[in-house]
């Protein structure tokens, strides 16, 4: 693997990502740098497994994962509760496929600067979009052992070289961008 170093100005910490370990869905460890070793990752940071606008994100990632995926880059799942919430979260959202990984020790969110705390999980943005969400029929299943429900996720794209070209961080529930596609950010 190529020497890393995160670019000027960058928010990431792109050494303790690249050495922080994820698990599984059969709480085996991954490495997260080897998930960018041969082709570029799209990494979509999640709150909890129960958290409805990341649920709602996820199933809009996916049902649009060509878009993302068709210069090579691979759309990888990170969320931070326990390995045994993956399995029923790709089942609810028909994401089978996705790879989906968790965090409980969050050492990944806190290398990619993500924010944590009550006002960015539960300010006037955040329930308003909640509800929005919940109107629309997207499941807020929050439940013990889902995830820190006052992480906030955010998007990361990394190319195989380990440049950061793409980082979004969440400041409230539904803080995502319309559009990630953008060929000098996350493609290489």
């Amino acid at each position: 693997m190529a020497t890393l170093a995160a670019p000027p100005k960058s928010p990431v910490d792109i050494v303790t990502l690249a050495n922080a370990k994820v698990l599984d869905e059969n709480n085996k460890e991954v490495k997260v740098g080897t998930l960018w070793q041969t082709h570029p990752a799209l990494f979509i940071f999640l709150r909890h497994f129960g958290c409805v606008g990341c649920r709602a994100h996820a199933v809009q990632i996916w049902s649009e994962r060509a878009k993302y995926e068709k210069s090579g880059a691979k759309i990888i799942f990170i969320s931070n509760g326990a390995p045994q919430f993956i399995k029923a979260f790709k089942e609810d959202l028909n994401i089978l496929e996705a790879p989906v990984f968790t965090d409980p020790t969050l050492t990944v969110f806190k290398s990619c600067g993500f924010k944590r705390g009550f006002l960015a999980a539960l300010g006037p943005k955040s329930l308003i979009e909640g509800y929005s969400l919940m109107k629309k029929g997207h499941e807020n299943k929050r439940e013990e052992g889902s995830g820190d429900y006052w992480q906030m996720g955010g998007i990361v794209a990394v190319q195989t070289d380990g440049r950061v070209t793409f980082h979004h961080i969440c400041q409230s529930l539904g803080d995502y961008p319309d559009e990630l596609e953008n060929e000098k950010n996350t493609h290489p």
